[in-house]
């Protein structure tokens, strides 16, 4: 599971977290991938879907963790 650094305080009206194209390329991360999101001190597990926005990660919520 490839770790993408984002802001997660940034989210969609339905809790997702924009992601940059340009950044999905770079890593080689497609949509239907699973991924970790890492901002600040924190951490999720998500999958990647296109919307009519652009890429968002959508988040399991219960898989928040906090880093020390």
């Amino acid at each position: 599971m490839r770790t993408i650094h984002a802001d997660i305080t940034v989210r969609t009206e339905d809790h997702c977290i924009p992601l940059s194209p340009a950044r999905l390329r770079e890593l080689c991360i497609r949509t239907g991938d699973r991924v970790r999101l890492a901002g600040g001190d924190m951490e999720v597990e998500a999958q990647v879907e296109l919307r009519r926005g652009g890429p968002v990660a959508v988040p399991q919520w219960s898989t928040l963790t906090y880093r020390d």
